[in-house]
């Protein structure tokens, strides 16, 4: 329902004020799980989820794996993990978030966020993990962060977003 200062969502009995936002479009909003993992090393496994997954890391090597939804992945510090499952996925790195893996990546659907990195530390090459898999290393940042993207030979225009 309109407002004066914006459009306001009720589900149930909360209410959210979209500043200056005035109409919405089917799909502009997803109901969706959040989950936040404490310190060490976590392994969690939402692949049995169909809605929509926001995945909190923290310290620790994580194991991260999505559902079926269009999740929001955020390993956070060490070396971690992850996999979206199907959907659009998009897995969210900052400085000093270590070596990371993505299993299953899809390049066109799925998306890698730097935040706060500048394009220009960024740089794709092929590589090994260290049990011999060829895919790509994206490193990043000033630190030595990476991601390997396993079974990859290429990534397309917009895989990689920058905040």
């Amino acid at each position: 329902m309109p407002s004066a200062s914006g459009l306001v969502v009720a589900y149930g009995t909360s209410t959210i004020t979209l500043q200056g936002v005035t109409a919405l479009q089917a799909g502009d909003l997803t109901y969706g799980d959040v989950v936040a993992l404490s310190s060490g090393n976590q392994f969690l496994d939402r692949s049995a989820s169909a809605r929509a997954q926001t995945v909190n890391g923290d310290t620790g090597n994580d194991t991260i794996i999505g559902g079926s939804g269009d999740d929001w992945i955020i390993g956070g510090k060490d070396n971690d993990v992850l996999a979206g499952g199907a959907g659009r996925d998009t897995f969210v790195f900052d400085s000093w978030d270590g070596h990371d893996t993505i299993n299953g990546f899809v390049p066109g659907e799925d998306h890698i966020l730097l935040r706060g990195i500048p394009a220009a530390s960024v740089w794709i090459n092929p590589a090994h993990s260290p049990t011999g898999v060829a895919g790509l290393e994206v490193t990043y940042g000033t630190n030595g962060d990476s991601i390997f993207l396993p079974g990859l030979t290429a990534l397309r225009a917009g895989d990689i977003v920058f905040a």
